[in-house]
């Protein structure tokens, strides 16, 4: 099958619907941290791309082990979403604190 790859699944998601998913999200993680989560999204999908591209030219002989850097911007990566995730639960149990006040 030479013609391009197709989605098995692809929801027909309405306005309505969408609208629903969004006030979620806003309810979930607040007006503050939506910019936040787009700007990663963003960068995981460019990244994720980036990724897809080079695995497309690149063959196998030529791929190189991770060098130091590589490993350390992973390592960094890693703590920054630990540190966010922390946060965020930082922020639910003051918020839940202060709704029992």
């Amino acid at each position: 099958m030479g013609g391009p790859a197709r989605l098995i699944f692809v929801p027909n998601i309405r306005p309505q619907e969408l609208l629903i998913i969004l006030v979620i999200v806003l309810i979930l993680f607040g007006g503050s941290k939506l910019p936040d989560l787009a700007r990663n999204l963003g960068r995981a999908q460019k990244e994720f791309r980036d990724g897809m591209d080079d695995g497309k030219s690149g063959s196998k002989d030529t791929a190189l082990p991770a060098d130091d850097a590589t490993v350390l911007k992973a390592e960094r990566e890693a703590l920054q979403a630990e540190r966010d995730a922390l946060k965020a639960q930082r922020e639910a149990l003051k918020a839940e604190k202060d709704a029992d006040s």
